[in-house]
C-alpha cells in the first residue's frame, strides 16, 4: 500500500518503484541491526535494543502519515502527527522505570573521587569490558591500561606507584596480580578493596604505616647506602647519588630494607666477618632482616638478625658485615625520612 499511487484517472493504483525504494532504505537498516545483534551479542540484554527503539518509533509515525495521506485526506496532517508523537513521548517518559541509570555505580564513583590524587593501572582481559570502568578511572590522576597477557609490564611503571596507587582488575586473577606487585615492590605491603562494579574490582595498593621512605647516609655523610646496580645480586656500597630506600617493619624489632625492587641481603646467609651485602629478591628469610639500634647522637646501627654483626662501611665504600661494636662510626648511619 505504501508503494502504491493512484493513476491519473484517480480510480486505479499502480506500483511506485521510487516510493518502494525509499521505504526499503528505512526498513532494511533496522532489520539488519536485529540480525547483527542476535548473532554477535555475548548475551541477551535489552540495552542492545535501545538504539532501535527510536528508529521503530519514527517508522511508525512515517507509516501512519503515509497511510492517512493515501486513504483519508486529512488537513494539517503534519500537526496531527506531531501531536501524536508528543503524546507518545510524554507518556513514555512518565511511565518509564529508571532501571538503567546504574545507581549501583554511585558508591564506586564517590570512592574514586576520594583517591583522585592517585595514579591508576587498569588490568583487563577483554577491551569491550573496559567501557564499564571508564567513568571510574577518569577520576584518577592518570590511568594506564595493561592487558592480562602483558601483566609483567606493570613493573615498568614504578614512577606511578610512589607510596601507593589504584589497581583496577577486569577478568580475575586479582590476587596473582597483587602478589606479583608486592613481591617486586616489597614496600607496597598493604592493599584494600575499594569496591567493585560490573566487570571491575578496584584495589588501593600502598605502603602501610610500618613502611617508611628514607635515605640512609654514612656517619660522615659522604654518601648514602646504594648499589652498583639494581640487578639481582648487585653489590651494596656507599653511593654518591641520592637514592630512596624503604624500611619495612616485619615485627616489633626487625625490618627489611628495600632498594630498587630488591632488598638488602646477607650474601649466602653467612653470618661472618666480611660477608658481603647484596641486593636480592624479598623472600622473608632472616638474611634480609635488620635490627635498628639507636645511638646517643641520634644515629643508628643496623644489626643482622643474629645481632652479632652490623652493617659496616669500609674505607673502599663497600658495605659488609663486621662484628658489632657500639659507637664504631663505620657502623653508624643517619636515617633521613623522605616525605
Amino acid at each position: 500500500m505504501l508503494a502504491l499511487r493512484k493513476k491519473q484517472d484517480g480510480e486505479h493504483f499502480v506500483f511506485d518503484k521510487q516510493s518502494f525504494m525509499k521505504w526499503m532504505i528505512l526498513l532494511i537498516p533496522p532489520i539488519l541491526y536485529f540480525i547483527f545483534v542476535s548473532e554477535s551479542a555475548a548475551y541477551v540484554t535489552d540495552r542492545y535494543l535501545f538504539p532501535i527503539y527510536a528508529v521503530i518509533f519514527g517508522l511508525f509515525l512515517c507509516i501512519m502519515m503515509a497511510v492517512w495521506k493515501k486513504i483519508v485526506a486529512v488537513q494539517y496532517i503534519n500537526i496531527v502527527i506531531c501531536l501524536i508523537a508528543t503524546i507518545f513521548i510524554v507518556n513514555g517518559y512518565s511511565n518509564a522505570h529508571w532501571d538503567y541509570l546504574y545507581k549501583s555505580s554511585v558508591p564506586m564513583l564517590n570512592k574514586a573521587e576520594t583517591f583522585s590524587d592517585n595514579h591508576c593501572i587498569c588490568v583487563y582481559d577483554a577491551k569491550w569490558k573496559e567501557q564499564s570502568a571508564f567513568f571510574e578511572v577518569k577520576n584518577y590522576k592518570s590511568v594506564t591500561f595493561i592487558s592480562q597477557e602483558n601483566i609483567n609490564r606493570i613493573t615498568q611503571y614504578e614512577k606511578l606507584f610512589q607510596s601507593g596507587f589504584i589497581l583496577t582488575v577486569i577478568g580475575g586473577n586479582d590476587m596473582q596480580i597483587i602478589n606479583m606487585i608486592q613481591s617486586n615492590y616489597p614496600y607496597l605491603n598493604k592493599y584494600e578493596e575499594i569496591g567493585k562494579f560490573a566487570y571491575a574490582v578496584t584495589y588501593r595498593i600502598y605502603a602501610g604505616e610500618e613502611s617508611l621512605n628514607v635515605r640512609i647516609l654514612d656517619y660522615n655523610k659522604r654518601g648514602n647506602m646504594g648499589a652498583d646496580s639494581f640487578d639481582l645480586g648487585s653489590n651494596v656500597l656507599l653511593a654518591q647519588n641520592e637514592l630512596d630506600m624503604w624500611l619495612i617493619r616485619q615485627d616489633e624489632e626487625h625490618a627489611v630494607i628495600e632498594l630498587g625492587r630488591q632488598v638488602l641481603d646477607v650474601s649466602g646467609g653467612v653470618y661472618a666477618e666480611g660477608t658481603n651485602i647484596q641486593l636480592f629478591t624479598a623472600n622473608g628469610t632472616d638474611a634480609q632482616r635488620w635490627k635498628f639500634i639507636g645511638n646517643e647522637d641520634g644515629s643508628f646501627s643496623l644489626l643482622s638478625k643474629d645481632e652479632r654483626f652490623a652493617l659496616t662501611c669500609g674505607s673502599d665504600n663497600n658495605i659488609y658485615l663486621a662484628e658489632y661494636h657500639a659507637g664504631d662510626k663505620s657502623q653508624c648511619w643517619w636515617i633521613e625520612k623522605i616525605k
